[in-house]
């Protein structure tokens, strides 16, 4: 699951006449809304069912006649001791059985297979499809005797969200003129302050305050910037990025994983003497390092106020999408566009806009 920030750009106000829920519908994940409108589609997908037929295996305790029996089933049970939350239910191969992986193509026809792998990715998603024809998220297209000829999978493969809020996490981006308005949307899970006492989400892009955003963007990195350099004190250290190439764990964007290479990249990546120092204190620690804190105070700043108004993603009223990368789980984002880049690219969306458009901050979810 990921947070990421959408900024939506529509010629009249989004927040009126269900205008924005048109202009995200096209990206939604609708194995989640459930909404089933015209982008969602029948997708064949027999010959990637076929291979996972073959390759799938399934770990399985086998008793002493040779039989074998699925190992996450009650029977095998051990369940986990009461009042510590971090207890998991564990699963205990008996005495004289042997533990082992036998492919789903001994245990199983392809057709039980679809209905019992296939229905698992939807059971996910809150959702209990069977093999008597149940159509909702996907189905199977039998012959006369009964077998599987195609395997049918109902999506929309242009999901980009699986729900969405004005605000949420980046509640208050936006700044506007005096005496202009704008419309405020709701903080986050964690009921999160707004970035701007008096910011809004969304407003009419004529009256958004940019000198102000980046005059207090500059400020807020000039802050966190010197807290930072105070603790540096001018030495040098390796980024994350550099430990794990060393390690053979990143070539490139592509990221790899040696048998315990990470293990001992992420060892000798907090053994330096700076980034324990930074660790440290709560108040300095970045997930994503500190390797832009290496660059001069001057271009710090200065790509913070180019960066005042900036989002991972742009979505325009005739539904175009432009994002930095693909947004995956847990914030890992895939084919990321160089940072300045998009930068550039944002910027041309920006200059392309008359002071009547709208802007509006949506937090979207995936």
């Amino acid at each position: 699951m990921s947070h990421f920030a959408v900024l939506v750009i529509t010629k009249s106000d989004p927040l009126q006449g269900g205008l924005l829920e048109k202009v995200m519908a096209p990206y939604h994940e609708y194995e989640c809304t459930g909404d089933d409108n015209k982008y969602v589609q029948d997708i064949d997908i027999t010959e990637q069912a076929r291979k996972k037929y073959d390759e799938y295996t399934y770990t399985c305790f086998v008793d002493p006649q040779g039989k074998p029996h699925q190992k996450y089933s009650d029977e095998f049970k051990v369940k986990a001791v009461s009042g510590d939350i971090m207890a998991r239910d564990t699963y205990v191969c008996p005495p004289a059985w042997t533990e082992e992986e036998i492919p789903a193509n001994k245990l199983e026809t392809f057709r039980e297979f679809v209905g019992s792998y296939y229905s698992y990715t939807a059971v996910k998603h809150g959702y209990k499809p069977n093999l008597k024809g149940d159509q909702k998220y996907g189905y199977m297209l039998l012959d006369e005797q009964g077998e599987v000829m195609k395997v049918i999978d109902r999506t929309n493969p242009n999901a980009k969200w699986d729900w969405y809020q004005v605000g949420g996490r980046y509640l208050g981006r936006l700044l506007v003129k005096p005496n202009a308005r704008g419309r405020v949307g709701k903080s986050g899970a964690f009921s999160n302050k707004p970035l701007h006492q008096d910011g809004v989400d969304s407003c009419r892009w004529g009256d958004v305050d940019l000198d102000r955003m980046r005059d207090e963007a500059e400020a807020r990195a000039a802050a966190d910037y010197d807290s930072i350099a105070a603790v540096v004190k001018g030495r040098t250290f390796k980024s994350w990025p550099e430990v794990r190439r060393e390690f053979g764990c990143l070539d490139g964007d592509h990221v790899n994983w040696p048998e315990g290479a990470m293990e001992k990249a992420r060892d000798a990546y907090h053994e330096q003497e700076v980034i324990k120092e930074l660790s440290s204190h709560k108040d300095l620690f970045r997930w994503d390092g500190y390797e832009e804190y290496r660059q001069p105070r001057e271009e710090f700043l200065a790509k913070a106020r180019e960066r005042a108004l900036s989002s991972f993603a742009v979505i325009t009223e005739d539904g175009k999408w432009y994002e930095r990368g693909e947004m995956g789980w847990w914030g890992i984002v895939r084919d990321e566009k160089d940072v300045d880049t998009w930068d550039r690219e944002f910027a041309k969306l920006l200059d392309n806009l008359t002071p009547d458009h709208y802007v509006t901050y949506v937090d979207c979810h995936i």
